[in-house]
C-alpha cells in the first residue's frame, strides 16, 4: 500500500528514521506525497525526498541500474535516485536530498537530454542561477533547484511535470585540487 503516492510503500516508509518521518517534521512520510523516504540501493541507509506542497512526488526510487554507464572517474555512494515530480510549477522550485550521515560526495550528477541538439548522457547537474545542485556538506543535504522544461528536466517540456535521474557523487581529486588547499 501506498497512502501518499509517492512510488514508495507505506512499509518502506514506516522504517526510515524518527519512527518514519524522515525529516521529521512530526508527520509520517507515508502520510506526505511531498516527502518520501527510502532506502538507497547500495547500502540500504535511508535518504528523503523532500519538496513543498502542492508539489507531489511520484515514481520515486532507487537503484544501482544506470541507464549508461557513468562516467568511469565518478563514484555514486548512494547509488541513483530517480522521481518524477506533478503539479510542477512555471518557476523554479527546490527539492532537498536528505542523506544519510558519513555519505562523502562532492558534486551531483545527472542522466537525461540536455536542451540542444544533444543525446541522453550523464551531466554534472551544477548550478548555473536557474537550475542545478547546491550542497549543505556539514548537514548532508543536496538542494536540486529545477524548473518545468528547463535542463534537469528529463523531458525538457513545460508540462507540469519534472522527471529526475542521477545522484550523489564522489569525483577524482586531482593534484591539481589537493594544490588549492
Amino acid at each position: 500500500m501506498d497512502s501518499d503516492g509517492d512510488g514508495v510503500s507505506d512499509g518502506i516508509e514506516n522504517l526510515a528514521p524518527n519512527n518514519g518521518d524522515g525529516n521529521n517534521d512530526q508527520t509520517p512520510d507515508k502520510s506526505q506525497g511531498n516527502f518520501a523516504s527510502l532506502p538507497n540501493a547500495v547500502d540500504g541507509r535511508y535518504v528523503t525526498l523532500a519538496c513543498l506542497e502542492p508539489l507531489q512526488l511520484k515514481d520515486v526510487t532507487a537503484t544501482t541500474v544506470s541507464p549508461i554507464a557513468p562516467p568511469e572517474e565518478l563514484h555514486f555512494p548512494l547509488g541513483f535516485f530517480s522521481f518524477r515530480i506533478s503539479n510542477a510549477p512555471k518557476m523554479r522550485f527546490l527539492v532537498a536530498m536528505l542523506l544519510p550521515d558519513g555519505v562523502t560526495f562532492d558534486t551531483y550528477w545527472k542522466y537525461g537530454p540536455l536542451p540542444g541538439p544533444v543525446a541522453e548522457d550523464w551531466y554534472p547537474f551544477n548550478y548555473d542561477n536557474e537550475t542545478g545542485a547546491v550542497f549543505a556538506f556539514e548537514e548532508g543535504i543536496v538542494f536540486l533547484w529545477l524548473k518545468d522544461g528547463a535542463r534537469g528536466d528529463d523531458d525538457l517540456q513545460a508540462n507540469g511535470q519534472v522527471i529526475d535521474i542521477g545522484g550523489p557523487a564522489l569525483g577524482p581529486v586531482s593534484v591539481k585540487d589537493w594544490m588549492q588547499y
